[in-house]
């Protein structure tokens, strides 16, 4: 039987068997390892899960942003990446946020000129709740400066990453739009607009 030896000298393991060379002919071990190195990989290859409701897959796990500075978020934001006909976020909305404590206004235009105002009161470290609707909107992450963020929400109805007016950063954009695919959402409908 041949035996693997460690390199220039070194035997930390001695007598370690050769893959598929054991004792009993080797056969068995050797089509269990193949089999299911071949099962892994078409489980690699399956599609990620469809989003039940909304633009990012059910299962996928999401988190927030814990140490958040909401008055950091006040000013003038425009959507660059967005989902078309999402609710909150289209792609080109301009959003105008104030701040109440840590409560946030959201005052949304846009590009077809309507608008909306929502209040989201802060529920946890990073995530709000709109005053009397069912929505959610978390803050995934914004740069040191708060230049570019990534905002989202569990049941995915929400994905956007948003850009400061005035504020430059092709490299912080990508960092926040890979923010949103880490958090399970779907890279073929995000839609960017340049600004």
């Amino acid at each position: 039987m041949r035996r693997w030896r460690g390199t220039r000298g070194l035997d930390p393991q001695p007598d370690l068997p050769l893959l598929g060379k054991e004792p009993c002919g080797g056969r068995p071990r050797f089509l269990a390892v193949v089999i299911l190195s071949a099962g892994a990989i078409v489980a690699g290859c399956t599609p990620a899960p469809t989003p039940v409701a909304g633009y990012r897959a059910a299962d996928a796990r999401i988190s927030s942003l814990a140490a958040v500075d909401a008055a950091r978020l006040s000013g003038t934001w425009v959507v660059v990446d967005g989902y078309e006909g999402a609710g909150l976020g289209a792609p080109g909305s301009v959003l105008h946020v104030t701040t109440a404590g840590d409560d946030l206004v959201m005052r949304a235009r846009r590009d077809d000129g309507a608008s909306q105002t929502l209040r989201f009161r802060r529920i946890a470290p990073g995530r709000f709740e709109a005053a009397g609707a069912p929505m959610a909107l978390w803050l995934l992450w914004a740069d040191d400066g708060y230049r570019v963020a990534a905002m989202g929400n569990p049941d995915g109805s929400i994905g956007f990453v948003m850009l400061k007016q005035g504020a430059r950063g092709s490299g912080l954009r990508q960092a926040a739009r890979e923010i949103l695919l880490w958090n399970g959402y779907d890279a073929t409908g995000l839609v960017s607009v340049s600004r």
